[in-house]
Order: C-alpha cells, then sequence, then structure tokens
C-alpha cells in the first residue's frame, strides 16, 4: 500500500510539474518577440560602438595624412608629387569608407560582411600609410 501511495505521488507531482511549465503557443509566440526585440537592441548598440570606434580610426587617418604632408614638403619637387598623389589617393579611400560607415544595415549578415570587408580596408590604409614613402618599384 505504502509504495502504491508513493508511486500515485510521484506520478501526480510529475504531472503538476509538467503542467505548470507547458506553455501555450502565445507565450511560447511572445517570448520570442522580446528575444528577437533584445537581439535587435543588442544589434543596433554593437553598430552604434562599431561607428564610433571607425570614427576614430578615420579621424586618426586624417590626422596622418596632415602630418605626411608636412613631412614632404621638403621633399623634392618629383618625389613630393609622387607622395602627395598616394596621400591624395588614400584620403580619398578614407573618404569612401567614411560614406559607408553611415550607411544603415539591417540585417546581421549585411553587418558582419560589413564589418568585415570595413576593417579589412581599414587595414590596408593603415598599411598603406606606413608604406607611403617606400619604392616598391624593382
Amino acid at each position: 500500500m505504502k509504495t502504491n501511495a508513493i508511486i500515485v505521488a510521484a506520478i501526480t507531482g510529475m504531472a503538476a510539474i509538467s503542467f505548470s511549465s507547458c506553455q501555450t503557443k502565445e507565450q511560447k509566440l511572445e517570448n520570442a518577440q522580446e528575444k528577437v526585440v533584445e537581439a535587435n537592441e543588442d544589434l543596433r548598440e554593437a553598430q552604434r560602438e562599431f561607428r564610433e570606434e571607425s570614427e576614430n580610426r578615420l579621424r586618426e587617418n586624417d590626422m596622418s595624412f596632415e602630418t605626411y604632408r608636412s613631412d614632404i614638403k621638403n621633399e623634392k619637387e618629383e618625389q613630393r608629387v609622387m607622395y602627395e598623389r598616394r596621400i591624395d589617393s588614400l584620403e580619398q579611400r578614407n573618404k569612401d569608407l567614411r560614406v559607408r560607415l553611415n550607411q544603415d544595415y539591417d540585417n546581421n549578415d549585411n553587418w558582419e560582411t560589413f564589418k568585415r570587408e570595413f576593417n579589412h580596408d581599414m587595414e590596408e590604409i593603415k598599411n598603406s600609410l606606413k608604406d607611403i614613402r617606400k619604392n616598391n618599384v624593382k
């Protein structure tokens, strides 16, 4: 008898737990919608932070362009013109990146692709700035 009572109590307890943990379709939908809203807020925050950091990097590039321009003033005219062209080209690429940075990206896939490509392009500009005075002609 005692074992029957224990078994009945255990089954009743498990049934009560399983019924209380079940969610209706409406509750599941509401939970999913809340998660989507939270994910979108997280994405917007990540985009804001990325744009802020990238804008700082673009400003640093602008300052570097000015520094290089002042450094080449004493170069021979032929060399100076060549360096100025390189700097002009890098400045234009920097401006193009700034325009791309201000675009809106609505879905995660586009944003992740954009971030990867943008960081790659920023790194190329940075490396080109370092190598601006190197003559790659062999």
